[in-house]
């Protein structure tokens, strides 16, 4: 139901992809939010950064350990996972730059 990328160090892996049709998509959401609307409803999504599974810590695991503690959790999987919750603001700002610099870029090269 879901993909998952390890972060540079090793301490954690980012969900890449979530199945919207699998129980990933449908997780029930147990925890803290502060209120904001974006890191509020069911469902893992794109970017949540999962530190442990079941009470054992991700970072320090190989794929193979992570996929397998998946699989013998069953139905009753608990995750603790970080919800960034800015990850649409950053990637819409990165964007904005990327524009304005490939339009210094373009702007410089028709004026030779």
């Amino acid at each position: 139901g879901m993909k998952v990328i390890w972060d540079e160090f090793g301490h954690a892996c980012l969900i890449d992809s979530v199945d919207p049709l699998s129980p990933a998509a449908a997780a029930t959401y147990v925890g803290c939010t502060d209120n904001d609307s974006t890191t509020v409803g069911a469902g893992l999504r794109v970017n949540d950064m999962v530190l442990s599974v079941n009470g054992k810590l991700v970072g320090g695991m190989t794929q193979t350990q992570l996929d397998v503690e998946l699989e013998i959790s069953g139905a009753n999987l608990l995750l603790v996972i970080s919800r960034y919750k800015h990850a649409n603001h950053v990637k819409k700002k990165f964007l904005e730059v990327e524009r304005r610099i490939l339009h210094v870029m373009d702007s410089a090269a028709r004026d030779d």
